[in-house]
């Protein structure tokens, strides 16, 4: 059985244009660039699973030779498609890739060290751009989840939330939340599944890492998602909802007042003032309070049962 899996989803999303260079980026070259960087510096004792929805034709016949290929059907979104590579896989450690990542020779193995503590549940990796100048980002800051931004500094052991460009995480901890929740806006499926999971790893106190020594390499676009926007917002919105209720507070959602006393401030910026919005729809949108509130009772009952397991092999 392989230690580690590598998944990767790939987008039927049309050709996508980069808002900085104008340029189009097609979905099969930049998930065919990432398979072939990993299979050329695939670590030993790995297995790569690529997950897709009946579109990818498999023109250089890798599934069953390279790697495992899993048609998951059409339509289906992220969350689903790196879901069902999840349950495809068989990696005690799994780590997660997105269309248009690169990577070197050795790139997991100081990530990889970090699991040999039964406390560290996901890592995250450093990642640079690769098509700007712009500074390396370490996490998503865990001091502004449900909202998203990113740590441009850290030290290896730092606290770090990890993202679905890279991140590596403890299959049993994926397993327990049921991995990555779905959308029904898919303009910011990756984003939402991302800031959802990294919500419900601090509540169950699921722990993350940061190891700069391991590096991904992409576009910018890749690695930042969308940074703003009504539809981010809005699931922001719902998702502090959801958890405000099940964790007991965390986090608190601000008032409807707070949040249009911010508007008048950010009027220079419209992806700002569009985000501050959706959240002050989302805040009083409980659509998601049933969803999270199962995912966290049946994680508390996998991660207890396991506790008690492990507790009892020991004492034998």
């Amino acid at each position: 059985m392989p230690r580690l899996s590598i998944l990767i989803p790939h987008l039927d999303s049309p050709r996508i244009e980069s808002n900085r260079s104008k340029r189009c980026f097609d979905k099969d070259s930049s998930f065919e660039s990432t398979v072939l960087a990993v299979l050329e510096s695939q670590p030993s004792d790995s297995e790569v699973v690529v997950a897709h929805s009946g579109s990818y034709a498999d023109p250089y016949e890798l599934d069953g030779n390279e790697l495992k290929m899993v048609n998951v059907g059409e339509g289906a979104g992220l969350a689903e498609l790196i879901n069902s590579a999840l349950s495809q896989s068989r990696g005690t450690i799994v780590h997660t890739l997105l269309p248009g990542c690169v990577v070197e020779s050795g790139w997991t193995d100081s990530a990889m060290e970090h699991f040999r503590d039964s406390n560290v549940s996901s890592v995250s990796p450093r990642l640079a751009p690769n098509d700007c100048k712009e500074r390396n980002c370490y996490s998503l800051d865990p001091n502004w989840i449900p909202r998203r931004a990113w740590l441009n500094h850290a030290r290896s052991g730092d606290a770090g939330v990890a993202s679905l460009c890279g991140g590596f995480y403890r299959r049993s901890s994926l397993l327990a939340t049921s991995g990555w929740i779905g959308t029904a806006e898919e303009s910011v499926a990756r984003e939402t599944a991302e800031v959802e999971l990294a919500m419900m790893f601090r509540v169950l106190g699921l722990h993350g890492v940061c190891e700069p020594d391991c590096m991904v390499a992409a576009p910018k676009r890749v690695i930042d998602g969308k940074m703003g926007g009504y539809a981010l917002g809005h699931d922001a919105g719902r998702l502090a909802v959801a958890y405000a209720e099940v964790s007991q507070g965390f986090p608190q959602p601000e008032s409807l007042a707070g949040r249009l006393g911010h508007l008048a401030g950010g009027l220079v910026s419209p992806k700002s003032v569009a985000e501050r919005l959706g959240w002050v729809v989302g805040s009083t949108d409980r659509s998601l309070v049933a969803d999270v509130r199962w995912r966290f009772a049946r994680a508390e009952m996998e991660l207890a049962s396991r506790s008690k397991s492990t507790t009892v092999k020991v004492a034998a």
